[in-house]
């Protein structure tokens, strides 16, 4: 019986090792084979998501050029408590700047829940001073506090314009 194993045995590394060289080969193949660039696009198909970005809303002029409606950036102030790291000053800045009472943000802001939403809409231009003050690295400690922006519908002729050509609330 051991005379039958030790014959065999030689074929079969001699089998695994033939086999082993073909997959080497074909890995090296593969990998400099000019086929790459399909991999390659094979592996974003898989790895990268897609995302749909609605396009913004034109702006809609009457027959004589007159604007009817146009877009306009609105902001939503929310807060993530978890991540505020200096409540104090932040509840100090947003009641400056949302004209809301330093109490009740605080309350807000050292409560327990995992999301917040402190004010919406807020006008362009609070909004710009908010995240103009969290981009600048010596500004204040402004953490957890987050800006999104809303796309908001604005009519120069007034409400009697959104009547007739149409409108949506903040979310859509």
């Amino acid at each position: 019986m051991t005379d039958t194993v030790r014959s065999r045995l030689p074929w079969i590394v001699a089998v695994l090792t033939v086999g082993m060289g073909l997959i080497v080969f074909r890995l090296i193949s593969i990998q400099f084979s000019p086929d790459v660039p399909f991999f390659i696009d094979e592996f974003r198909q898989i790895t990268e998501r897609r995302r749909e970005f609605e396009p913004p809303r034109g702006r809609i002029y009457d027959r004589r050029g007159e604007l009817l409606s146009t877009n306009d950036t609105l902001y939503e102030v929310n807060a993530s408590p978890a991540f505020v790291t200096d409540p104090d000053t932040a509840a100090e800045i947003l009641a400056d700047k949302l004209d809301r009472s330093r109490k009740e943000l605080m309350t807000l802001l050292s409560g327990n829940d995992p999301y917040v939403l402190i004010q919406r809409p807020v006008p362009a231009a609070v909004g710009g001073e908010l995240l103009a003050m969290q981009r600048d690295p010596a500004g204040p400690d402004l953490n957890g506090i987050t800006l999104e922006p809303i796309a908001h519908r604005v009519y120069p002729g007034g409400r009697l314009g959104s009547q007739i050509i149409g409108f949506v609330g903040y979310d859509g």
